[in-house]
């Protein structure tokens, strides 16, 4: 997920879209399945 799509979720942009991408970075470094995000 990039930043265009957490727009298109209604996550505003700044620093909810900044720690939106870090959970995600974070997430799948962490091992985890992309496939599974919706779920998170």
């Amino acid at each position: 997920m990039n930043t265009k799509d957490f727009l298109r979720l209604g996550v505003p942009l700044g620093e909810a879209t900044r720690r939106a991408t870090d959970f995600v970075a974070r997430f799948i470094l962490g091992g985890g399945d992309r496939s599974r995000l919706h779920e998170v």
